[in-house]
């Protein structure tokens, strides 16, 4: 049965027409894809770009093996070139010492030369004192002193100077001294002048006793230090002799240096 009221037929329609008229069907939002999360596009390579980069590169790689053989050519240049001015250098290192040496050695043989030289004039030119005589000046008896006389003479070129007697003795009695009767002090022989004379007195003894006299005089040549050591002329002579009141010579004990 039919309801003469049209709001009664809605109210009596089914739930679901009605709930279909008040809410309308909900349409599913779209999605759109997330940015980034696709793979892009690659574009096609562009083939004269990289025939002229792979040109490039390749002229690059040229390049460098070009520099690393130039940089080990000067580094074997360099290499050489300190090499041979290291040995030049020891060359010259080497003559230099041997040079050194050379004039070393020329120093030194010089100066032995010039050495021999100067000691070969000094001897040449040295003082050299002698004795001229030695004479009994006095004669000696057992009561009475003797006394001798002795000549110098300097048969060198230059004087001597500084002469003293610094021993002497008879052989009466070794230890007894012959004592210079005239103080000898710093006494110069001249060379070439006779007449320079030392005195040395003698004990009492017995006129008829042969004694043997020996005396040493020291000196000094214009060429030596005070210093160095003095030169020497040592004399040995007997009396008497048989040669009025001269001496003779002993066979043995003189010298000169």
């Amino acid at each position: 049965m039919l309801s003469e009221n049209p709001n009664d037929d809605e109210r009596s329609a089914p739930n679901g027409d009605n709930e279909t008229k008040h809410h309308p069907t909900e349409t599913k939002p779209e999605i759109s894809p997330v940015v980034g999360s696709a793979k892009p596009i690659k574009p096609p390579p562009n083939n004269n770009r990289s025939q002229a980069y792979g040109e490039q590169k390749h002229w690059l790689d040229y390049l460098e093996v070009g520099m690393a053989g130039l940089g080990l050519v000067i580094l074997i240049a360099y290499t050489v070139f300190t090499a041979r001015m290291y040995f030049a250098n020891r060359d010259a290192a080497d003559a230099a010492k041997e040079a050194a040496n050379e004039a070393k050695l020329s120093r030194l043989q010089g100066e032995i030369s010039f050495n021999a030289t100067v000691q070969q004039f000094h001897l040449d030119q040295r003082a050299w004192v002698s004795i001229r005589s030695a004479r009994l000046t006095t004669p000696y008896t057992p009561t009475q002193k003797g006394e001798i006389t002795v000549d110098l003479g300097n048969t060198g070129k230059t004087p001597a100077i500084n002469l003293y007697a610094g021993s002497s003795g008879f052989n009466v009695s070794p230890n007894m001294p012959l004592h210079p009767t005239k103080p000898i002090i710093h006494t110069v022989i001249a060379p070439g002048t006779p007449g320079d004379q030392i005195y040395f007195g003698l004990p009492p003894n017995p006129e008829t006793l042969k004694l043997y006299i020996r005396f040493t005089l020291y000196y000094w040549d214009v060429f030596q230090k005070p210093s160095d050591q003095p030169h020497s002329t040592t004399f040995c002579g007997y009396y008497p002799s048989g040669r009025q009141n001269f001496l003779a010579n002993c066979a043995e004990g003189a010298a000169m240096d």
